[in-house]
């Protein structure tokens, strides 16, 4: 190799592990960590069908994802006081279909879409549900619960 480019090399180098380094960098801890490490990156725009980009495109959401199991939700968490509570409007992403929501998202006007397809839940990394997500209005990841239970840091 020429001596002159050794310096070159040098740096190329330093500043590509820089940049892996300063990408990978995350606070991944606990017994969820190495699943937690394919989360979405803070700022990741999430794909949504036509249909959910029109809803998730009119706000900023405190998203809660709780796939097919909508009674799950309501028994993990109390989905109308958290929507009468959060600083943010709620949105639940579920997989089912209305007619087995329960009466009281309907009864609070908690808006609800299907993800009929399954679309945006790998981008999510859907580890557990629910699993809590601040959506911004470009349909960007803002903050993401870190553990089954919690809400993202920046919802309160």
């Amino acid at each position: 190799m020429d001596r002159a480019l050794t310096p070159l090399l040098v740096v190329l180098v330093m500043v590509g592990l820089g940049v892996s380094i300063a990408w990978n960098i995350r606070p991944v801890q606990g017994p969820y960590a190495e699943l937690r490490s394919i989360d979405p990156r803070i700022g990741q725009a999430i794909s949504w069908t036509k249909e959910q980009a029109r809803i998730v495109g009119a706000k900023e959401w405190l998203l809660l994802y709780v796939g097919s199991c909508s009674s799950c939700a309501v028994n993990t968490l109390d989905v109308v006081a958290l929507s009468k509570n959060a600083r943010r409007p709620l949105l639940i992403v579920t997989t089912s279909q209305p007619d087995s929501w329960p009466a009281s998202w309907r009864a609070h006007g908690i808006t609800t879409i299907v993800d009929a397809d399954n679309a945006p839940a790998p981008q999510l990394n859907i580890l557990w549900t629910p699993r809590s997500y601040v959506i911004d209005k470009r349909g960007c990841v803002i903050s993401i619960s870190q553990k089954p239970g919690n809400m993202p840091e920046k919802v309160s």
